[in-house]
């Protein structure tokens, strides 16, 4: 926001794409991630009492959230982009992880629970 001449001006900045894709990716599975949200913050509090749950869910989760990783990073593995790729991929996760931090946690078996 600035001013200028004694009026107010916002500028809108375009989103970045790997922010759109995660958009419409929790936009058409909105139950779906409302649901695993529930399970996988409580899965944060009590791992051993959320595990079984947040497997089941957080594999069907997952499987969405590589689909739309794909989709977003497609034809850009080969040649001059894949580097670009790597890059956009990593920023997805990131951005992902904001919401669901404990989500590299799922389907792995640990002793803590």
């Amino acid at each position: 926001m600035f001013f200028l001449f004694g009026l107010c001006y916002t500028i809108l900045m375009p989103t970045p794409k790997y922010k759109s894709f995660i958009d419409q990716m929790y936009k058409d599975h909105k139950a779906c991630f409302a649901s695993f949200k529930v399970i996988h913050d409580n899965f944060a509090l009590d791992r051993k009492k959320w595990r079984k749950d947040f497997d089941k869910q957080g594999s069907s989760v997952l499987d969405i959230m590589r689909d739309y990783e794909h989709k977003l990073c497609s034809g850009m593995e080969k040649g001059k982009y894949a580097s670009y790729s790597i890059q956009l991929s990593e920023k997805y996760w990131e951005e992902i992880k904001k919401q669901f931090n404990f989500i590299d946690l799922v389907g792995v078996e640990s002793s803590l629970g």
